[in-house]
């Protein structure tokens, strides 16, 4: 029987929400939480390896590397070695909302 879709993505009980959705509310927490603000970007105040999000969402590290790099990509998110910055909260946004 599958289950329904979940209401919050965030944690490792996903329901049927994606790998990327999960880590972009993810990441949007973390910016909530522990955000600095500079001019339009966000970072991420606290010293976070991809291992420690991978944990967080019950992934592993490879498969966050790869949704972490079409963020990039996507211009959504820089990869700083032990700090993510926030470039474009809305299309983070935009990736979370999609199952």
């Amino acid at each position: 029987m599958a289950r329904p879709p979940c209401s919050s993505c965030a944690s490792r009980t996903s329901g049927n929400c994606s790998l990327s959705s999960r880590l972009a509310k993810q990441i949007i927490l973390l910016a909530r939480s522990y955000g600095i603000e500079d001019g339009e970007e966000i970072r991420i105040g606290l010293q976070l390896a991809q291992e420690d999000l991978a944990q967080m969402l019950g992934a592993s590290r490879q498969r966050v590397n790869q949704e972490l790099k079409g963020f990039e990509r996507d211009g959504a998110v820089r990869i700083e070695p032990t700090r993510l910055v926030v470039l474009s909260k809305e299309k983070l946004l935009a990736i979370a909302s999609k199952q």
